[in-house]
């Protein structure tokens, strides 16, 4: 090669070498500005986090002198909202689920308990003092939160460590100053006493029995084999046990027809919690009445009976139904039992009955205060009526509510569902019935 040739390759050599750097230091700032920003989101939401907590405090020591319902109701619905803000600040840190998890806790059941709190406000009716008391606590623990919570922020500031080293495997030969802040507030959080109240993130919720066998014996596993078998007439063989909590199974598998059938039998009572299989639906050949005849022998079978169904849809071939329990000729929804159907045989492909375990007793029913004509006519005032009947609908806290559920067209022609107490006349609930050719759902 000549001198010239020899000086045009390291010229250019030289020039890919230029280009090469400039590109790995723009590689390298560009890493640098994400991990910056990065770091900025995380540190406003931990600030967001403080922010919320000491709001809530805030907003509860003010709710907790009032003295009228309307500002009860205004500091409740402020307290459900700043619960809300710190709730979405704490998902947005880079921490596992189980290491903030008594603060997630915290901080979900003092929103929705400031909810139940601002209903009863809004129904006109005085914060009773067990209620105050409660507060009072929950202000309490939410100023130790927020004190624990800007402890962490000074050893973070103090030692130098940014939020997004906690997850960050290189600190792993010393230990993080913020992961060590963060389980040093967890194992320190304030004890408040448990909330027992209408919500769905009260304590009573994890208490719950499965009320219509809670009372029943034990069947051992070769009785509910027969049980599972004569359900869906194929031989099945026992494949362990398990809980589906509070409710204790047996499991029980096999195959009909080429299609694999799993059925879970509980241990007390002798129940069939569910069934599944691997079949697929055929050609549609039954209406969707055909199918309900014969999802309701299906469940004849199984032990179920004196079942109404409610709403169904058909999706692919597949009918999914809800069948509910009657007393008295009341609906009742919380009782429920999800069946779905191959709409060309009538073939059973899923069942579901762990809301019916979970829910169905004889309940002692109060004589209603409110009628059905008497709820039909405060309806009218928005809809047209076309029905109405008494009902058992679940509250926020799996709590039963009797009820008058009254249908009616809006003026802009959609079907709505209205819920009133019977004892109260609250207004418990408003759902939209969807109609198509494929069934009928509630949103």
């Amino acid at each position: 090669m000549t001198r010239r040739g020899w000086i045009r390759v390291v010229a250019f050599m030289t020039a890919a070498l230029a280009v090469m750097t400039g590109m790995a230091m723009n590689s390298f700032h560009d890493a640098q500005e994400a991990e910056r920003r990065l770091e900025y989101g995380y540190q406003r939401a931990f600030a967001d986090l403080v922010n919320g907590v000491q709001q809530i405090d805030t907003a509860l020591q003010k709710g907790n002198v009032a003295t009228t319902p309307a500002m009860s109701a205004m500091f409740g619905a402020d307290i459900a909202r700043q619960s809300a803000a710190a709730s979405a600040a704490l998902s947005a840190l880079p921490f596992e689920s189980r290491d903030l998890a008594k603060t997630a806790q915290f901080l979900s059941q003092v929103g929705d308990y400031a909810l139940t709190v601002s209903r009863t406000a809004t129904a006109g009716k005085p914060i009773a003092q067990t209620d105050r008391e409660q507060l009072t606590q929950l202000s309490q623990t939410a100023k130790a939160l927020a004190g624990s919570l800007n402890g962490v922020l000074q050893t973070v500031h103090t030692r130098q460590v940014s939020l997004a080293e906690v997850m960050n495997a290189a600190v792993q030969e010393a230990p993080s100053a913020m992961g060590d802040s963060i389980k040093e507030m967890e194992a320190a959080f304030p004890e408040y006493a448990s909330l027992i109240y209408d919500g769905p993130f009260s304590d009573h919720i994890s208490q719950r029995t499965a009320k219509a066998i809670e009372n029943e014996p034990e069947v051992s596993a070769d009785a509910a084999l027969k049980i599972a078998e004569q359900l869906v007439q194929s031989t099945l063989k026992p494949t362990g046990e398990g809980s589906n909590l509070p409710i204790d199974f047996y499991s029980f598998s096999g195959q009909s027809g080429g299609d694999t059938i799993d059925v879970r039998v509980s241990k007390k009572g002798g129940r069939v919690l569910s069934v599944s299989t691997s079949r697929y639906a055929g050609e549609v050949k039954l209406s969707p009445e055909q199918a309900i005849k014969k999802a309701r022998e299906t469940l004849d079978r199984a032990g179920y009976t004196d079942l109404q169904h409610s709403y169904y849809y058909n999706e692919g071939g597949e009918l999914f139904i809800n069948f509910h329990a009657v007393q008295d000729g009341i609906l009742c929804y919380p009782d429920l039992i999800k069946i779905t159907i191959d709409l060309a045989d009538g073939a059973m492909m899923q069942l579901d009955a762990t809301g019916y375990l979970m829910n169905h007793a004889a309940r002692a029913l109060q004589p209603p205060k409110l009628t059905v004509g008497a709820a039909e006519t405060r309806a009218r005032a928005t809809v047209r009526v076309q029905e109405a009947r008494r009902v058992i609908i679940p509250s926020n806290g799996l709590n039963d509510v009797a009820c008058v559920e009254v249908q009616g067209k809006g003026t802009d022609g959609e079907n709505y569902l209205l819920y009133y107490n019977e004892q109260s006349g609250v207004e418990e609930r408003i759902l939209i019935l969807l109609e198509d050719e494929n069934g009928v759902l509630v949103v």
